[in-house]
């Protein structure tokens, strides 16, 4: 029933095994891989326990502007998931991106994982479980995926790597303008996001907002920005860290097909011409110091500037 889906063999056989013992956990959750193939396999359980019934499989995906579930939608999951099913002898409910719930929603599911309804089964697909709450998580049959997980790619790839490859030619005030018109994307977004998310929580709430539940908005707000930030960072940290893996891999003679940044070849071997390598462990070391500086709350610009700096610096030793 799973041969159309590629890989994840031990997976296919756990779901299978359940299928044949009748042995279904009330909810699972499909963590890591890549989201064609969570999607899938979900997909094909939840067909094999509905018997194909579409009027029994229920797909919910992020919505609007910021890709979020809703509470309204997560509300009415946790009172139709207690419905008998229409046709089949199991209802399924797909909730594709879990880790797009915010707090005060995915707390409208909890009663759905502590009270579970008998024929119903619930699936959670994720991209990193470790956003889920852990109440959440600890009901949840866990299935990992293989394979690498998705990463997004940070929209600022093409400058971070233009200022890798100046090397030493790199003037300190065109260092200092690019990173801060980076700096000031960033917290640009930041400020947009938070107005969102601000507007679209209480909006949920209308009349029935309260000073407290108002107070947890903030927190939760608060916390999702400091998130968001931290990958935007890490984002680029990691950019820089694979370029010089990626000098490494070719000073070694290494297999070009497994290069992270394939579209600047030609700027990396023109990087080893110039003499432009540094030892891995020291690039990972300083990129440990800058992100020491931001967990302290020193300035993103200035982290940037003083890694950059760095870096230079054992270049020109």
């Amino acid at each position: 029933m799973f041969e159309h889906i590629i890989g994840n063999t031990k997976i296919k056989q756990t779901l299978s095994q359940m299928l044949e013992r009748q042995e279904i956990p009330h909810a699972l959750l499909f963590t890591g891989g890549n989201s064609q193939t969570r999607e899938a396999l979900a997909q094909t359980f939840g067909k094999q326990l509905t018997n194909g019934s579409s009027p029994d499989m229920h797909l919910y995906r992020p919505e609007g502007k910021l890709g979020l579930h809703s509470m309204e939608s997560l509300r009415q999951l946790s009172t139709i998931v207690y419905y008998p099913p229409y046709k089949a002898a199991k209802k399924v409910f797909i909730l594709q991106d879990a880790e797009r719930m915010l707090t005060y929603s995915a707390n409208a599911l909890l009663k759905t994982f502590e009270e579970p309804a008998p024929h119903s089964v619930i699936i959670l697909l994720t991209q990193d479980h470790k956003s889920l709450l852990p109440t959440v998580l600890s009901r949840c049959f866990t299935l990992q995926l293989e394979g690498s997980t998705e990463k997004a790619e940070s929209p600022f790839k093409h400058q971070i790597i233009e200022l890798l490859f100046q090397g030493r030619a790199l003037s300190h005030p065109h260092l200092l303008s690019t990173l801060k018109t980076i700096s000031d994307k960033i917290e640009a977004e930041q400020k947009t996001l938070s107005e969102e998310l601000t507007t679209a929580s209480t909006n949920q709430y209308g009349e029935g907002l309260t000073a407290t539940i108002q107070h947890s908005i903030e927190k939760e707000v608060e916390g999702i920005l400091a998130k968001r930030f931290k990958e935007s960072a890490g984002h680029i940290f990691e950019i820089i860290l694979s370029w010089f893996r990626d000098i490494q891999l070719l000073l070694a003679a290494g297999d070009k097909k497994l290069l992270i940044h394939k579209e600047y070849l030609p700027q990396l071997q023109q990087a080893i011409q110039r003499g432009a390598i540094v030892p891995l462990e020291q690039i990972q070391k300083e990129i440990a110091q800058a992100q020491l500086a931001l967990d302290r709350s020193m300035p993103l610009a200035h982290c940037l500037e003083t890694l950059f700096l760095a870096i230079n610096r054992v270049k020109n030793n």
